[in-house]
């Protein structure tokens, strides 16, 4: 008889470590023949040799607001990562499989091996939001390489070397997170959000490795000579003879398509008795069976959280890294217009395209990485009125009006972004980015202060300068040139209604903070006298900040103090009302005009959570403050640490050892861009 898995995929989503190849619990099984002990823990490795692994790339969304960040960070208390969800979903579904040392082959990120030597020594709360494609390269393990692993976990599980940590991970989960050779294309920070990522590793399929194809038609049964037909099936119906095992590029590329093949019969041991060869598919009879392979993301999204949403599902070559072969990534930051001017950020922008040495446009991680250039392809500032788009090759940004939206006047609630493209990124350098394009934006600094900064030869310090906030950061999209993913409706449609119920929230709850804005603005009044007051007392309180910061601020400075309080003084006779009381909205507007101060924080500002900004804060020009440590002199100090610090080991390590030619750096990128798979 013939049968489908697609519809009882979904069930392995409550199995327990005691799975078999079709998702079924074989706890109960296992005790009831008495496998215990040594025998049980055999049994156990016998059975996770017979499942079959695929090397798949997984894509789905996030909603970062409520997560530590993206990369997991293991063995910590406070630890609530994106990984850490999506790790513990694959465990609870049975799609993790650990793999006996010797079993173990093919590519593995070395990154994923020395993550938690970094994380139990170092305090990074703020994970990297990309990749500094310097840090990682991808060699074959052996079997000593392996058992050092297994020692190491061990010793750090039992808290040897240190103290023992609040939050510990099981052996057998270290050991199967790192048997699925995991790949991440890029990591985000604390509360940044993500639309396309992607990750590759290898999870259990539905398809045992003793399958065969199904061969030519005979009259045989399906079962031996003498064997009882436990199946309740007519044994003597037609069958076919088998034919060879299934490889790799016979199965299935999707969640879609089933394949007919021939699966060995599992027999049911009797209560109480044990059978060591009871799970020996090499001498069990076969039986023909239609299987679909696991729909990954559907049994995934029933275990996730609602924030977290896997969107679609690939195999991929063995060699395939989500982090290699990823040829460039879209980043898009949200933000409202405000006062901006969008065509001056995007001529600021502008000059960043091409290849460029972003050290002052990051922080930098001096330990992993020795090159700070990369190349951004194309950009783009869009609001809904208009859209300038920049890209190599071009000298000024060119401007896109929208037909359907060109009578609309422009509101400072409207919502713009401003798009990056670029093969890869530095530590927060999107956030980097997006700061002075602010500060170009508002008209406090000039589009050519880019530049200045890109030039690092006569500015290799970099400025101090607070990074845009995480909120409005997105990583849009992850492009690989061979790569094809495969989508289920079902999965999308699920997807859908929870990204629609996402933004109907929130949606709602902005229209009601705009409802309560207009009805203060409309409704409230306030007392001139007062309004000129609280002008002038503003006023004053930078005067004095002013004076703290300029050079000669003494006897200069009270002849300015006083020109400046004539000139408010002046504007607040000329805008005074003939009545006592003026409405909210017109409050707002005197301070604005006379002041140029407006009751928001400033775009992309972290500090309004924290009450740091205030009215009176200067703006002090990015070539006037105060500058960073230069790369060379971070790596003086870490040379100048003495041997066996942390510090040191892990420069040694990533940049002594694993520094390579531009020749060999170009050969292994251009490798792994070739890499990829399709759902087709």
């Amino acid at each position: 008889s013939t049968s489908t898995t697609s519809d009882k995929v979904s069930a392995s989503v409550k199995c327990d470590s005691n799975c078999d190849s079709n998702g079924k619990n074989n706890e109960k099984s296992n005790n009831q023949v008495g496998t215990t002990g040594v025998n049980g823990k055999a049994n156990k490795n016998k059975k996770q040799e017979a499942l079959r692994r695929r090397h798949v790339a997984l894509q789905f969304s996030y909603d970062g607001t409520e997560f530590t960040g993206f990369a997991e960070n293991l063995r910590r208390g406070y630890d609530d990562s994106v990984e850490k969800r999506l790790f513990a979903a694959m465990e609870k579904a049975c799609l993790l499989v650990e793999v006996p040392p010797e079993r173990k082959n093919g590519m593995l990120v070395v990154n994923e091996i020395r993550q938690s030597d970094k994380l139990d020594g170092d305090n990074d709360d703020n994970d990297d939001n990309d990749d500094n494609g310097e840090d990682e390269r991808v060699f074959t393990p052996n079997k000593d390489h392996w058992n050092q692993i297994a020692i190491r976990d061990e010793s750090r599980r039992r808290g040897e070397g240190g103290p023992k940590s609040s939050s510990k991970k099981p052996k057998n989960y270290l050991r199967a997170r790192t048997a699925s050779q995991y790949s991440r294309c890029g990591r985000t920070d604390r509360g940044v959000h993500a639309n396309g990522q992607l990750v590759a590793l290898y999870l259990k399929s539905a398809f045992p490795l003793a399958a065969r194809k199904v061969g030519e038609p005979s009259t045989t049964t399906s079962m031996e000579v003498g064997e009882e037909d436990t199946t309740g099936n007519n044994s003597s119906s037609m069958d076919s003879s088998p034919g060879e095992l299934l490889q790799e590029e016979s199965l299935p590329n999707n969640s879609l398509d089933g394949l007919d093949c021939l699966v060995p019969l599992k027999k049911r041991a009797k209560k109480g008795k044990g059978d060591e060869n009871n799970n020996d598919d090499s001498t069990a009879p076969l039986q023909p069976k239609t299987i679909t392979e696991y729909d990954y993301p559907r049994i995934l999204n029933n275990i996730l959280p609602p924030s977290i949403r896997i969107l679609g599902w690939c195999p991929v070559s063995p060699e395939f890294s989500a982090r290699f072969s990823c040829s460039k990534r879209t980043y898009r930051y949200f933000f409202p217009r405000r006062d901006l001017q969008l065509a001056a950020m995007a001529e600021g922008l502008q000059y960043m395209m091409g290849r460029h040495d972003f050290r002052n446009f990051c922080k930098m991680n001096c330990e992993q990485v020795i090159n700070f250039e990369r190349t951004l392809v194309s950009g783009r500032v869009a609001s809904p009125q208009e859209s300038y788009s920049v890209k190599i090759g071009q000298s000024w940004p060119s401007m896109e009006q929208n037909d359907d939206l060109l009578t609309s006047i422009a509101s400072p609630h409207d919502m713009c972004h401003v798009e990056i493209v670029g093969d890869a990124f530095l530590w927060h350098q999107v956030r980097c980015i997006v700061s002075v394009l602010f500060n170009i934006g508002r008209q406090l600094e000039a589009p050519t202060i880019v530049r200045q900064l890109l030039d690092v030869k006569a500015n290799p310090a970099k400025p101090s300068y607070e990074m845009a906030a995480e909120s409005g950061l997105v990583l849009h999209d992850c492009g690989f040139r061979h790569l094809t993913l495969g989508r289920t409706v079902r999965n999308l449609w699920g997807a859908t209604k929870e990204l629609e119920r996402r933004w109907e929230m929130h949606a709602v709850a902005a229209e009601r903070a705009s409802d309560a804005l207009e009805s203060v603005k409309s409704d409230a009044e306030v007392r001139w006298t007062d309004l000129a007051e609280f002008v002038e007392q503003i006023a004053r309180d930078r005067m004095r900040k002013e004076k703290k910061r300029a050079k000669n601020a003494y006897s200069a400075g009270d002849n300015n103090d006083g020109e400046e309080m004539e000139r408010i003084e002046r504007a607040l006779d000329d805008l005074a009302p003939e009545t006592a009381m003026v409405s909210w909205a017109l409050a707002i507007r005197v301070v604005r005009d006379v002041l140029g101060v407006h009751p928001h924080m400033p775009n992309g500002s972290g500090q309004g959570a924290r009450g740091k900004h205030a009215e009176s804060s200067l703006h002090v020009p990015f070539m006037e403050r105060s500058k960073g440590t230069t790369y060379e002199e971070k790596v003086k100090s870490i040379l100048k640490l003495a041997c066996g610090t942390k510090r040191k080991e892990r420069y040694e390590e990533n940049i002594v050892k694993k520094r390579k030619t531009e020749e060999e750096d170009k050969a292994f990128y251009d490798h792994m861009l070739c890499q990829g798979g399709s759902s087709v």
